[in-house]
């Protein structure tokens, strides 16, 4: 059985935001060279879920997986994404579609976030003024 994967993220109006998720899912490639990888955006860019979805049952994947690249389950994961699924589950019903959880909550994110901070303190350490005895 062939397998389609989707990276889905909000979309940009700002085509290198939106790179980052195309350099993404070109990563993701390696690690499912299995699969047929792709990415996917809610609006403001293309390719759009439902063609994003539509083009991988023409190019015959009968499961998806949808990775919603998003740190939580807000309004956009929780809502939009369901509907999107729910159409393209009805559209294309011998594709079995899945949607995973978002990036967050999750650990690895918490360490990431606390990389960055030492990072930019390391860049920009400022010096307490020392008290004139």
């Amino acid at each position: 059985m062939r397998r389609g994967i989707i990276l889905f993220d909000h979309g940009s109006r700002d085509a290198e935001r939106n790179q980052l998720v195309v350099d993404a899912a070109q990563e993701l490639r390696a690690a499912f060279a299995r699969a047929d990888v792709t990415h996917a955006y809610l609006e403001l860019a293309e390719p759009t879920l439902p063609h994003a979805i539509a083009a991988l049952v023409e190019n015959g994947c009968a499961e998806i997986v949808v990775q919603p690249f998003f740190l939580g389950a807000g309004a956009h994961v929780k809502q939009d994404l369901t509907k999107i699924v729910a159409a393209a589950a009805k559209d294309h019903p011998a594709t079995h579609i899945f949607v995973a959880q978002p990036l967050g909550p999750d650990p690895k994110l918490i360490e990431i976030v606390q990389t960055r901070i030492h990072e930019v303190l390391a860049r920009n350490a400022v010096r307490e003024p020392r008290e004139n005895p």
